[in-house]
């Protein structure tokens, strides 16, 4: 992990976050706790799949880049 010149841990948070929904279990979970029971009831959380991709602008490269995963709809 990256530190800085005193010593602490570059963006620990960001760090935290992408360890943690990293795990496809605790992902799941995250989504069903803060995800709309509208939007929810629309998706197919078995199917959620960390895609390996992520969105960075070249600004942020060296600090910052997010998760990107994909989810099968359900047909209402």
């Amino acid at each position: 992990m990256a530190e800085n010149d005193q010593g602490a841990l570059s963006n620990p948070h960001d760090r935290f976050f992408r360890h943690a929904l990293g795990k496809m279990d605790i992902a799941r979970g995250f989504f069903q706790r803060y995800l709309s029971q509208d939007v929810l009831s629309r998706l197919d959380l078995g199917t959620l799949n960390l895609t390996g991709e992520s969105f960075v602008d070249e600004s942020l490269k060296a600090s910052q880049s997010d998760l990107v995963f994909s989810v099968e709809t359900v047909d209402s």
